[in-house]
């Protein structure tokens, strides 16, 4: 199997999410971090042979850029990685280690209303929240804000807001916002389609086939 470009730029972004990941028969890659929490779901054109773990995806990626279109064969117990005259073998995990990821997407609750967020807007959001030291992102009917809040959920410093267009309201009585943790958005720099639920925030690329799936802070 020779790995493409597309397939290594989705691993080493999830890498980011969680440094062990359960990799699947097939062609759909997910991971997961319930400290975030953050789940995080792509289609990519490679097809892996073989389910398999990895401890430190980190580690895995770095062992593949030793080699320039490296050709990998998927072992019972170990990779075989090979470029012309060097190789390299790479095990894999107990399957223990990977005992929490899925395999399947989580129960996702009904949006109540979706809008779409350009990447320049989400650098800008996430860039801002960088420089004025916030913690927190709250999505609402009214716009997207960054800010720190208490325990009541009042905001209690510095604070970003930045307009959303054309949203799409599926539940006119659903008027509260939701707040999702800045670090939970270790998202690729694309265009999504962003569907707020009751419980998560849904992060769409239609054309990647990527989906990130943000649980909300509650308070």
């Amino acid at each position: 199997m020779n790995m493409n470009k597309d397939t290594l730029t989705v691993l080493k972004n999830f890498a980011g999410i969680n440094k062990y990941m359960r990799i699947s028969k097939g062609n759909v890659l997910m991971i997961f971090n319930p400290s975030l929490p953050l789940f995080a779901r792509a289609e990519i054109s490679d097809f892996f042979p073989k389910e398999f773990s990895i401890y430190d995806l980190n580690q895995w990626l770095s062992t593949l850029s030793l080699f320039e279109d490296p050709d990998i064969d998927f072992g019972d117990k170990q990779m075989v990685i090979s470029a012309g005259r060097i190789n390299a073998k790479y095990r894999y995990s107990a399957s223990s280690v990977t005992a929490d990821q899925p395999t399947n997407i989580p129960n996702i609750p009904d949006t109540l209303y979706s809008f779409d967020l350009k990447k320049e807007q989400l650098s800008e959001i996430l860039k801002a929240s960088s420089v004025l030291g916030l913690k927190e992102i709250e999505f609402s009917v009214n716009g997207i804000r960054c800010l720190n809040s208490d325990n009541a959920g009042n905001a209690i410093d510095n604070e970003y807001q930045s307009l959303i267009e054309d949203i799409s309201i599926v539940d006119e009585s659903f008027a509260k916002p939701v707040k999702v943790k800045v670090e939970v958005l270790k998202l690729l720099p694309l265009d999504y389609n962003v569907s707020i639920t009751e419980k998560l925030v849904k992060f769409s690329n239609e054309e990647n086939k990527l989906d990130y799936y943000a649980g909300i802070i509650v308070k």
